[in-house]
């Protein structure tokens, strides 16, 4: 798989950056994610059968914005028989 970010810089793996194969699947995943990883990423995937391409423009918000959403969430838990339900 390759894949590029901000035009045409190559995507190279790291500690951060993965790029997995599983069967017939392909993945990027960016592991904690920062400010300067805002950009349009593109991937592209060639077998046998022919090629693919996929690209998505990636956003970063500030810091703790993933942790308000978090806190803002509410969630229910069904426990035994008789379905007692907990809200946080």
């Amino acid at each position: 798989m390759d894949c590029r970010y901000k035009g045409d810089t190559k995507l190279v793996a790291s500690d951060r950056i993965v790029m997995e194969k599983e069967d017939t699947r392909r993945r990027l995943i960016i592991k904690q994610v920062v400010a300067k990883d805002a950009a349009s990423y593109s991937c592209k995937a060639t077998n046998v059968v022919g090629t693919a391409n996929v690209s998505a423009k990636l956003s970063v918000k500030g810091q703790g914005s993933l942790r308000q959403w978090l806190l803002s969430l509410k969630f229910g838990i069904k426990i035994g028989r008789n379905s007692r339900k907990f809200w946080a």
